[in-house]
């Protein structure tokens, strides 16, 4: 893998000086943009030392990448992020801590996004409300979520835009780094596509400029025309705040490797299950998930065994049965086993490869470790699956009075004629023979 950036920072028409800081490595293909605040010199120090410090906990900790990219050792996935979201915090420690011994510099913070390119895979962390976007086969997703009281107000449904806010309240952030003792940061990992591109910006650009622009301007353009048009574009908006743009674009991905990866998002995104999740979301739900093979006929779980896991057909077909009664086949982009989400109770039916097939599991201890660290994408995941569950209960109902219709007309036919003997044909076929 191979990745190449472009990058640019300017300090607006507005502001006397750049409270943003960013950092572009592409030995260590670490990329990170900072957006101050804190007044006089306070948030020129605070992005500064952000990107020193997260730059430094990388260069210290060199070997456990080493280790991932030559995938030897123990090193994992989540050792990554966890390096990740530890180097942020001492990042924001280090800066409350300068401020609290200089009184000049008290109050000081910054946001700050950070990209680490590694093995085909890119890792995220997110604290504030500058941006990191996706564009991907012509199409552009925020991969972050504002740590904004803007952002928070939209997702309680207190309001439906921006406008609603004093202005004056419309910048304010929920997180950010060097005001408390301790910060949440969010992290999050993907595979990577061939010619995947990430723009990380401040919110000096997407505050001003619209979506459609930054994508129409940075998704066919080269990266250096691309970040050059993107300030102008903000400064022609009035310039009101620093604007940073920082673009990292991605080579050398096997082309396999990206189709595997685009099959199972498309799947994802069309179950019911997932409906309504944003790009970030199925990103995170991919993250967790683990494709299984199964032979031609051989069981995925049987009646009476403990669940721990649903399943989502991604190629093949299943037979669920009880006994020798087949209940139902399922293909491509179905799910099964979902009650597993729910409790452990015991399977009530057998799961059975009908051919060569894969399947993606989802476990109920990942299913509710997101639920509980990420709040608005657990009200969509139980919302979604009670309507799962909704749905199965008025299809089963429907069955069940369909059998009830059809035994109570079997009993008045009969009772119409009780004289009828319903094995009388039979006697006398066998009398024939």
């Amino acid at each position: 893998m191979k990745v190449a950036h472009s990058a640019l920072s300017d300090q607006g028409l507005v502001r006397k000086n750049n409270e943003d800081s960013f950092v572009c490595d592409d030995d260590l293909q670490l990329y990170i943009v900072a957006d101050g605040m804190g007044g006089h010199a306070g948030g020129e120090v605070a992005s500064a030392m952000a990107c020193s410090e997260v730059t430094d906990a990388i260069l210290r900790n060199r070997e456990l990448l080493d280790e991932y990219q030559a995938g030897t050792g123990d090193t994992n996935d989540r050792d990554i992020r966890m390096l990740l979201s530890v180097a942020v915090q001492r990042a924001s420690t280090a800066i409350r801590e300068k401020g609290e011994a200089q009184p000049e510099l008290r109050g000081m913070g910054t946001t700050i996004e950070v990209a680490l390119f590694i093995k085909s895979r890119a890792f995220v962390a997110h604290v504030g409300d500058s941006r990191v976007y996706l564009i991907r086969n012509g199409e552009m997703h925020q991969i972050t979520r504002d740590h904004s009281l803007a952002n928070q107000l939209k997702d309680l449904g207190r309001i439906q835009n921006e406008d609603e806010i004093k202005p004056r309240f419309r910048n304010a952030v929920t997180r950010a780094l060097g005001f408390y003792e301790s910060v949440e940061v969010d992290v999050l990992d993907m595979d990577l596509f061939p010619g995947d591109r990430f723009l990380m910006c401040s919110d000096g650009l997407h505050g001003f400029v619209g979506q459609e622009e930054i994508l129409r301007c940075s998704a066919k353009n080269q990266r250096e025309l691309a970040v050059q048009h993107l300030v102008r574009q903000a400064n022609s908006k009035g310039g009101k705040d620093n604007i940073t743009v920082v673009i990292v674009e991605v080579a050398d991905i096997p082309e396999e490797h990206g189709r595997r990866v685009a099959e199972r998002l498309d799947v994802l995104r069309n179950l019911v299950l997932f409906r309504r999740l944003d790009y970030e979301e199925l990103l995170r739900i991919n993250n967790v998930i683990q494709e299984v093979s199964f032979r031609e006929g051989a069981p995925i779980f049987a009646e009476g065994q403990g669940g721990e896991e649903m399943f989502i057909i991604l190629a093949g077909s299943v037979c669920i049965r009880r006994g020798d009664v087949e209940i139902a086949r399922l293909g491509k982009g179905t799910h099964f086993g979902e009650m597993a989400m729910v409790d452990r109770q015991e399977r009530s039916a057998d799961a059975v490869a009908l051919e060569e097939t894969i399947c993606l599991s989802l476990a109920r201890k990942d299913f509710y470790e997101l639920v509980q660290n990420h709040s608005i994408t657990g009200v969509k995941l139980l919302w979604n699956l009670s309507r799962v569950l909704a749905l199965r209960l008025r299809t089963t109902t429907a069955e069940l009075e369909g059998l009830k219709n059809a035994y109570k007309k079997s009993i008045e036919a009969e009772m119409a004629d009780p004289a009828a003997d319903p094995f009388e044909d039979t006697f006398q076929d066998r009398a024939v023979e």
